[in-house]
């Protein structure tokens, strides 16, 4: 079972090698809140942001990972337990349908504190003016 998460992560990572991603940011993190612009992509296209979650000296339990907001959503390969020294990624994805203005959020609860990303996007017709 283990290894056909494994196998599903990385060929869904691989799905998304040409799509727009933002620097990655690692939880636990010195702030609660943090935003997450994803600027301006072409309606049809995506986005991609790379959250990682490391445990340190102790496992990080994660007991919630879920996104809010229209054109957002979210994909993970977090256990509930994530063991000492061990990493995830939490994969928030901005896919317009149409072109506008957007926003959600993503939020993130572990043993090392709750995490709030403000996610935000620009649905854009694709041609430079």
């Amino acid at each position: 079972m283990k290894a056909l998460a494994i196998l599903s992560m990385t060929l869904m990572l691989s799905l998304f090698a040409e799509a727009k991603t933002l620097p990655a940011v690692l939880i636990p993190m010195d702030t609660t809140e943090s935003d997450i612009d994803f600027g301006e992509v072409p309606v049809g296209d995506y986005g991609l942001g790379d959250i990682y979650a490391k445990a340190g000296d102790q496992a990080l339990q994660i007991s919630e990972i879920t996104v809010t907001g229209d054109m957002f959503s979210v994909a993970h390969n977090c256990p509930t337990e994530l063991a000492v020294g061990k990493t995830c990624h939490i994969i928030p994805i901005f896919e317009p349908t149409a072109e506008g203005d957007y926003k959600g959020d993503l939020t993130v609860k572990t043993s090392a504190g709750d995490y709030l990303f403000h996610l935000m996007g620009s649905g854009s017709n694709g041609h430079e003016n």
